[in-house]
């Protein structure tokens, strides 16, 4: 009898156990990119349209889902869709990282010579390294770092939300790299149209490359120094959207405060880095 006891207690100890890890399952902890793989594809390679106001002229009108997809639920953004779907595909770091590298990457203006930078393993480094501070920073008070970072809300636009406002007017444009995210291989249609001639396969196994780089980098504390300082970095010559934001409004980066020259090209950069807090 008491044989009987302890093996039933053993098995509600193993269940329980699994229950657990089952709730606790994060991102950061799915399953590793250890070589370039072929991408899984995910949400039908469909962005989810936010919700919007019942009322547009109103703020404070309710919000009201406009995705069949979001099952009503107007607290559902593109972000957090994106994160449900790569959860559903057990992606670890390594892969969320490379999927938004490779999209924030192509959207700089890059590929299609509006910009300068050495190579596109610096475009692709460049914007790792701006997100993994962020990650860097996040992890002192997050169990998820890299998914808190990579799905915050409305921080990489370029790489989830649908359209976009055209500035000056009411009219929304479809946004050609938010479905890089979700299925990199896509990246096809823009890359066959591109004056830089790169097959789609190899510059997204670039960029996982670089996802793996960055991480080990980071967790052997072997980040640089100059990455350290980085708290803003946008791309001014953006084929998504290249409105210039409130803390860069001047053409010339460097008479805008915080601007960090020294980690990026001196004419017409594909990207600029800012340190905002003045430390």
């Amino acid at each position: 009898m008491i044989s009987k006891i302890l093996f039933f207690l053993l098995m509600a100890s193993l269940s329980f156990a699994g229950e657990v890890a089952s709730s606790s399952k994060t991102l950061s902890s799915g399953k590793q990119l250890n070589a370039p793989s072929q991408p899984t594809e995910l949400g039908n390679c469909d962005p989810l349209l936010p919700a919007t106001r019942k009322d547009p002229n109103d703020s404070n009108s309710p919000l009201v889902a406009q995705d069949p997809r979001a099952n009503n639920d107007p607290n559902l953004t593109p972000e957090a869709y994106a994160k449900r779907e790569a959860m559903k595909a057990d992606l670890g770091k390594e892969e969320i990282l490379a999927r938004l590298i490779f999209a924030e990457s192509l959207s700089s203006g890059y590929w299609n010579n509006k910009c300068n930078a050495t190579s596109e393993e610096i475009v692709m480094t460049s914007i790792g390294w701006g997100i993994m501070n962020r990650v860097r920073q996040k992890a002192r008070n997050s169990l998820d770092p890299y998914a808190d970072v990579i799905f915050a809300n409305k921080q990489f636009t370029t790489s989830f939300s649908k359209t976009y406002n055209v500035p000056s007017s009411k009219e929304k444009k479809e946004n050609p790299f938010s479905i890089i995210f979700l299925c990199p291989l896509k990246a096809l249609t823009y890359l066959s149209k591109a004056q830089k001639n790169a097959p789609v396969a190899t510059l997204y196994a670039e960029a996982q490359k670089t996802a793996r780089s960055l991480i080990t980098s980071y967790e052997t504390n072997s980040f640089p120094d100059d990455y350290k300082v980085v708290t803003n970095f946008w791309y001014p010559r953006s084929e998504h959207n290249n409105t210039r934001p409130a803390w860069a409004p001047n053409e010339s980066p460097n008479l805008n405060p915080g601007y960090l020259a020294g980690l990026s090209a001196k004419q017409n950069p594909c990207i600029e880095f800012y340190n905002l807090k003045g430390k």
